[in-house]
């Protein structure tokens, strides 16, 4: 299987251009090399920067593609990052230092279905409800796809990333604590 998932390209401070995904999305998968090839038909690609052995590939908002390895990995949290390699994230988002406030306006930046095009990312408004067992719970429509998606504040901070959407009831998303 190919799948997708949405990231965000933190600041970290670093020389480096960092994303934050969801492990779940970054877990070893055998992926044949005859279907990243059909999978990368519909990509815009600069073939002189890219490798058909590339476990993983990032489409930023600008459109440019870019090969990317995992750097680290928690299956616990649900979390992990990547580095590009070859390139930088023009546009960084800072992370939050405090919880969002309960009842609180989010936003969240999605590619749900793989509904995608560079330059155009479906945003969501919905509210922070609360935190139960280390899960932040949200207002925010979810679905396949939506994993890794960031939330923000109104102060464009990342405070949480889509991890799960919940069964039957798609308007509530389950974001990971940071």
């Amino acid at each position: 299987d190919i799948s997708t998932a949405s990231g965000s390209c933190i600041d970290l401070n670093e020389k480096k251009s960092i994303i934050l995904t969801v492990a779940h999305f970054c877990e070893e998968k055998e992926v044949p090399e005859s279907d990243i090839k059909e999978m990368l038909e519909d990509l815009p690609i600069d073939e002189s920067k890219t490798s058909v052995l590339t476990k993983f590939r990032v489409v930023l908002f600008d459109g440019s593609t870019h090969d990317v390895k995992v750097i680290k990995f928690d299956s616990k949290e649900d979390l992990c990052l990547m580095e590009i390699v070859n390139g930088k994230c023009k546009n960084k988002i800072e992370i939050a230092n405090n919880y969002p406030k309960k009842y609180s306006k989010v936003s969240t930046l999605s590619a749900p279905l793989s509904i995608f095009s560079p330059t155009n990312v479906l945003v969501f408004d919905g509210r922070y409800i609360g935190i139960e067992n280390n899960n932040f719970i949200f207002t925010l429509p979810s679905t396949y796809g939506s994993s890794g998606s960031p939330v923000i504040n109104d102060n464009l901070e990342l405070v949480s990333i889509i991890k799960m959407s919940t069964k039957g009831f798609q308007q509530i998303s389950i974001g990971t604590n940071l």
